[in-house]
C-alpha cells in the first residue's frame, strides 16, 4: 500500500534545494545580491580620496551624494539646479545599474525586449559614471584667486568606481545594439 501525502489545502508547500542545480535556477536573485552588496560598498564604503582630519570634505560617493542633496546651492539658475539635479540623479542610477541591469533582464526577456531600453538605459549609466567621476574629483578641489587645487589623497578607488560602473552601461549599450551579445548574456544571467 501507499502512504498517503498529506493535504497541501491548496496552498504550495515550500521545499529546501535540494542540488546544486536548484541554486542555479535562483541565479538571477543571488547575482543581484551579490552586484546589490558591491554597490552599496563602493557607494558607501570605499574612499576615494583618503581621510584628513583638518578637511571636512566626503571621502565616499554616498557623501557626495549626500553634501549635495543637503547643500544644493540656492545662487544656481533655474536650469542650472535643473541640470545638478540630473547630474545627481544619473550618479546614482550608474551607481545602482549593475543592479538594475540584472533586474531588466528578467523583467524584459534579452531576446524580446526592443534593444532601445537597454541602449539607453547604458547611455545613461555611462554617463552617469562621468558624473560620478567628476564628483569626486570636484569634492576635493579647491578654487581660490584662479588657480584649482586637487588633494593629492586619491586612492585607486576613483578608477575603480567609474570604470565598474561603466563596464556595465557599455554591456547594456552593447546588449541593445548586438543580438548575439544579447543571447549570450541572457544565457549567463538567466
Amino acid at each position: 500500500m501507499r502512504a498517503r501525502r498529506p493535504k497541501s489545502h491548496g496552498l504550495k508547500t515550500l521545499r529546501r534545494p535540494d542540488s546544486f542545480s536548484d541554486l542555479l535556477k535562483m541565479k538571477a536573485l543571488l547575482l543581484s545580491l551579490g552586484l546589490f552588496v558591491v554597490c552599496a560598498l563602493l557607494v558607501f564604503v570605499a574612499p576615494h580620496h583618503r581621510r584628513k582630519e583638518e578637511l571636512f570634505k566626503p571621502c565616499t560617493l554616498g557623501e557626495v551624494y549626500r553634501d549635495v542633496l543637503r547643500e544644493m546651492p540656492r545662487d544656481v539658475g533655474g536650469r542650472g539646479l535643473i541640470f545638478l539635479i540630473l547630474l545627481n540623479v544619473t550618479g546614482m542610477w550608474a551607481s545602482l545599474f549593475p543592479v538594475i541591469f540584472v533586474g531588466m533582464t528578467r523583467l524584459w526577456p534579452l531576446g524580446q525586449a526592443p534593444g532601445v531600453i537597454y541602449l539607453m538605459a547604458g547611455l545613461v549609466a555611462v554617463l552617469g559614471a562621468a558624473a560620478n567621476f567628476l564628483a569626486m574629483l570636484v569634492s576635493h578641489m579647491s578654487f581660490g584667486f584662479g588657480v584649482s587645487n586637487s588633494s593629492q589623497g586619491e586612492t585607486p578607488f576613483i578608477w575603480i568606481i567609474p570604470l565598474f560602473q561603466i563596464l556595465f552601461g557599455a554591456g547594456s549599450i552593447v546588449v541593445g545594439c548586438s543580438t548575439r551579445f544579447a543571447e549570450l548574456v541572457s544565457q549567463w544571467v538567466n
